[in-house]
């Protein structure tokens, strides 16, 4: 049987929907925005007052490369500038997110309000998309897919969370090509490759999933053929500026990153996470409908004991031959917006960048709600409007998921609500748990952060974190014996865990013991991948173990390029200062003085800090 297209005026449910398509007309396009506006700032508004929470240490705050725009290709040849630290990060390509984090520290520096304006801004954009792709390919639905895209509780985490910005650029990037691509289906667009060549780079540059847009817009296609409309010339040409520019970005993030180390993460290799992708789809498919539960981080040891690689390689069958069925048996449009959701997640089997931590987050499906949004949208619009039934069914949906966006913005506000939210959860999950003691560290509460450490030691019995906590304690209280034996701990954990290994060297050069603590500092310098924030703090206590020995010339090379090394900690310039000072060098030592204060205003300046 021919399905008939569903676009307003058409034949068949076409013809019928066509009234319904006269009375959204008579709605005039400000009091849908002004609509869309209201419940754009009661779900996200919040954040507004929010700080910046985990990641934005790592690739904002502390990361001096997104602190100026000098030289700004330098963000897509050199993997530095994705943090300093030296992590699984520096094999991230993400360049256009670190030159917009660059643009947003020169307009706010550490006014985190700024940054989320930008995201809610940005999100915005995509919801613009989606609603233009929405009326594009359904003739109907606009309004109400960008309010579903606005508010869904699934894109809750991508519109809070700062260093989610890649994931905003890529989705709004993504939805507009894919709408200009059905403009040039349609005769309505010129310079179809400037189009997608263009808005695929965008894409792929903030964020790996763009790399999907070749698969996408095959999808997009069959939706717009499967209601009877032709597609011009042959697929390979249509597809050829997109499959050009993706092969360009893949070239170029290869040459670009540092590959990170394999990990023997759950399950140990691609075939052990498609295993684990099955609890992750069923959760994701239930949070798209049930909009509650939501918490920031996903792990593999939550999954039940029967999902094995056995019965998830026989879910992924089962699922693609209902698929297939219903595409032959009952229409097309259900099975091409159900196998979209399910391809559009390719990311999260680590195809293209392995995801360690969270390979289970919510941000990882955001491109796997275009069509579905857009179709359910274009479904909905006629029952909303002629039916009051449906119409109470679609307000109570979107009231739940305004409610868990708010729940979701107090989570996000700072990091105890985001590390407690996890505990809430998970109980005893050990990365929550350290957050926790680290917090409570800086601020002070040595008993809730010996308290918290000894509890994540409980759940990570083999971590090194856990003891260098209680090391930070013990030195905190003055027991050096307690710390010093609990780093030793630490770093018989892991051999190379620098915080605690910097740590001990600082108690080993407090007790006297230079020539030892010089001794087990030098082998870390050879070790490939050491930062140059870590070399610099290892260089800088070398220079006072070296000066302290009497070697004074040693000292003040040692010194001297840890300042040049790294001239962002203040606390490192003045202690490169004091050994230049006391080798004899005062007019050296005296320079970096000015640069010591102008470090410290800097790093102030960059902290994140909440709005009032």
């Amino acid at each position: 049987m021919r399905r008939q297209p569903l676009v307003a005026g058409g034949p068949g449910k076409g013809a019928r929907a066509a009234p319904v398509a006269d009375t959204l007309a008579r709605v005039s396009w400000p009091v849908w925005l002004a609509s869309l506006a209201l419940l754009f700032v009661v779900a996200h508004g919040g954040a507004l007052s929010a700080g910046g929470i985990w990641d934005e240490r790592e690739f904002i705050s502390a990361n001096p490369a997104v602190h100026t725009l000098e030289r700004p290709w330098r963000f897509f040849t050199d993997p530095w500038t994705a943090t300093p630290f030296g992590s699984a990060f520096l094999a991230q390509y993400r360049p256009l997110r670190l030159l917009l984090y660059a643009f947003e520290y020169r307009l706010f520096a550490g006014d985190a309000w700024g940054y989320h304006l930008v995201s809610l801004l940005l999100h915005a954009v995509g919801a613009w998309g989606v609603a233009a792709l929405t009326r594009r390919l359904f003739g109907r639905g606009a309004w109400l897919a960008a309010g579903l895209w606005l508010v869904h509780p699934l894109h809750a985490e991508i519109a809070l969370n700062i260093a989610a910005q890649g994931n905003l650029i890529c989705a709004a990037a993504v939805v507009w090509a894919l709408e200009r691509h059905l403009a040039w289906l349609g005769g309505e667009s010129r310079m179809p490759w400037l189009w997608a060549t263009s808005l695929t780079a965008v894409a792929c540059l903030a964020y790996e999933s763009g790399a999907l847009l070749p698969l996408l817009v095959l999808l997009i296609e069959a939706a717009w053929r499967a209601q009877g409309r032709p597609l011009p010339g042959k697929w390979p040409v249509r597809l050829a500026p997109y499959l050009a520019a993706v092969g360009a970005y893949i070239a170029a993030r290869t040459a670009a990153v540092i590959p990170a180390t394999p990990i023997a993460w759950w399950g140990g290799s691609w075939w052990g996470s498609v295993a684990l992708e099955l609890r992750f789809w069923l959760n994701a498919w239930r949070l798209t409908f049930v909009p509650t539960g939501i918490v920031p981080r996903y792990l593999g040891d939550e999954l039940p004991s029967w999902v094995t690689v056995g019965a998830a390689v026989a879910f992924h069958l089962v699922l693609v031959t209902g698929l297939v069925y219903w595409w032959r048996r009952r229409g097309k449009l259900l099975p091409l917006a159900v196998a979209w959701w399910y391809l559009a997640q390719l990311p999260t089997a680590n195809v293209l960048v392995a995801l360690p931590g969270y390979p289970f987050a919510s941000r990882m499906v955001f491109l796997a709600m275009v069509l579905p949004v857009a179709a359910a949208a274009a479904a909905m619009a006629p029952f909303v409007v002629r039916r009051p039934a449906y119409a109470a069914l679609a307000a109570a949906w979107l009231l739940l998921a305004l409610a868990e966006d708010r729940r979701q913005g107090r989570v996000w506000h700072a990091p105890t609500p985001f590390f407690s939210a996890i505990t809430a959860a998970r109980p005893g999950d050990s990365v929550a748990l350290e957050g926790l003691a680290m917090a409570a560290l800086e601020a002070g509460q040595l008993e809730r952060a010996a308290a918290l450490g000894a509890e994540a030691a409980r759940s990570d019995p083999a971590g090194p974190t856990p003891p260098y906590i209680a090391g930070e304690v013990a030195r905190r209280r003055g027991d050096l014996g307690s710390a010093r034996a609990a780093y030793i701990e630490a770093l018989a954990r892991q051999r190379l865990h620098l915080p605690a290994l910097l740590a001990y060297a600082e108690l080993e050069l407090a007790d006297g013991r230079a020539e030892r603590m010089l001794n087990g500092l030098a082998p870390v310098l050879a070790v490939e991948g050491v930062s140059s924030e870590n070399r610099a703090r290892i260089g800088v206590l070398q220079a006072v173990a070296l000066q302290r020995l009497g070697r004074c010339r040693d000292a003040v090379g040692k010194a001297s390029q840890a300042a040049e090394l790294w001239p962002y900690d203040a606390g490192l310039l003045l202690r490169a200062g004091r050994v230049l000072a006391q080798c004899g060098e005062r007019e050296r030592a005296r320079r970096l003085y000015p640069r010591a204060a102008a470090a410290a205003a800097e790093d102030v300046r960059a902290q994140l800090a909440p709005g009032p």
